[in-house]
């Protein structure tokens, strides 16, 4: 991965400030962007990828929003967002271990 552009959304939940994340067509990003680790978690992914960011709406940020959305008024329990984790290899079979996890 090298040179990639990500794409940055801003999202505000009803939980706080979130920010979404996108190359290509996959999320590689959702955090809450009022934590005290979210810039160390940007600078992660840029360093990781060899990326520079770019503050603009992508389709998939536009779904990864709408499925929010949904998920905070209660009618959604399942995102169908293609992802793209970034991170070292215990790290990602940590997060593929955690969406085995049923929602509940």
């Amino acid at each position: 991965m090298n040179g990639e552009t990500v794409y940055i959304q801003h999202y505000d939940s009803p939980c706080g400030k979130m920010v979404l994340a996108s190359v290509g067509d996959e999320l590689c990003l959702c955090d809450w962007s009022e934590m005290p680790c979210a810039e160390r978690n940007m600078h992660r992914l840029a360093r990781l990828m060899h990326a520079s960011f770019k503050t603009e709406s992508t389709s998939v940020l536009e779904q990864a929003m709408a499925q929010l959305n949904e998920y905070f008024a209660g009618t959604r329990t399942t995102f169908t967002i293609p992802l793209r984790p970034v991170g070292t290899n215990f790290q990602q079979r940590v997060w593929n271990a955690l969406l085995q996890i049923p929602y509940g």
